[in-house]
This record gives C-alpha cells, sequence and structure tokens, in this order.
C-alpha cells in the first residue's frame, strides 16, 4: 500500500514546518556552493599548480579529470543508497567535511601522486552532496514544492561558476 509518494505508507513522511524547510533549503544550497567551489578550485587554479610542481600536462588533466571522474562516479550509488537507509543530515555533514579537509590538504601537498590521491579524496566526499541533498529535500518539501527546491539547490553551481566564466574571479581573487 502507498501513501501517494511512492513510499509503502507503513513508512510515514514526516514534514517540517516551512520555516525549518526553508533553513535546510538553505543549508542544502549552501553545501552545493561549497561542493562546486571546491570542485572548481582545482580548475580555476591549475595554471599555477602546473607551473609551482612542475607538472606536464597529462599529469594536470589526470587532476582535474579521471582522478575526480573515476572515484565520484563509482561512489555516487552506494551513498545514494546509504542516504536512503540512514540519516540524511549527517551524512551529508560527513561529506562535506571530508572534502573540504582533502581540498586543503592538497592546497598545502606538493607531490603529483599525493594530491591526486586527495582529489580522489574530494570526489568521494563531494559524491555524496546531490543525492543525499535531494533525498533530504524529499524528506523537508511535500510534492507539490519539492521540484522548485531541488531547482533552488540546482542553481548552486552557476552561482558558483558565472564569476569565473565571465572573467571577474582572477586566480588573485581567491588567493
Amino acid at each position: 500500500m502507498s501513501d501517494g509518494s511512492g513510499r509503502p505508507s507503513s513508512f510515514p513522511v514526516a514534514r517540517l514546518p516551512a520555516f525549518h524547510a526553508r533553513v535546510a533549503l538553505l543549508l542544502v544550497f549552501l553545501v552545493g556552493v561549497c561542493n562546486y567551489l571546491d570542485r572548481y578550485a582545482m580548475s580555476v587554479l591549475q595554471v599555477p599548480i602546473k607551473v609551482e610542481l612542475g607538472l606536464s600536462d597529462g599529469q594536470l588533466g589526470l587532476l582535474t579529470g579521471l582522478a575526480f571522474f573515476i572515484p565520484y562516479v563509482l561512489v555516487t550509488l552506494p551513498i545514494g543508497r546509504l542516504a536512503d537507509r540512514y540519516s540524511r543530515k549527517y551524512i551529508l555533514a560527513g561529506a562535506l567535511v571530508v572534502w573540504s579537509a582533502m581540498t586543503a590538504l592538497v592546497s598545502v601537498s606538493q607531490g603529483f601522486l599525493l594530491i591526486m590521491f586527495l582529489r580522489m579524496g574530494v570526489a568521494i566526499g563531494e559524491a555524496a552532496c546531490l543525492p543525499t541533498s535531494y533525498s533530504l529535500l524529499a524528506d523537508c518539501f511535500p510534492p507539490e514544492r519539492r521540484a522548485r527546491a531541488i531547482a533552488i539547490v540546482g542553481i548552486s553551481f552557476p552561482v558558483i561558476s558565472a564569476p569565473t566564466a565571465n572573467g571577474t574571479m582572477r586566480v588573485r581573487d581567491l588567493c
């Protein structure tokens, strides 16, 4: 038996009061902004990183591409499954700590292999953001308001990418 949400009726979903749902939405949006900012930092700083560490184009491509992409893809579905079964707020908070710590460690690392493994850690942490955020929003908002909430979280990427795309954010602005 279903309650219309696709979930069995034996698992009722308690909705948050509107104010608390909006606070949750704001926090999830800010987590999304942090997610994309941490991810984008390597792309914005790739030329100074290449020069300082003497990296080849292939090594730089690996750091900004496969070292991030492969772990991200491999762990997103298992983390989504965890988000369906366990506390989403703790999974999201833990993921934020992991990817932020890994990003901070990348900034003080000197060797290619260490940076590559840390980038993989960033990817694993960030892989939790979308499935956990969307699941959390599904708990906070009724179906008729859920798409708008997800769209608001979805604009966290353009909020970060716009300043770098039009040239208003430069490397010197980040340092």
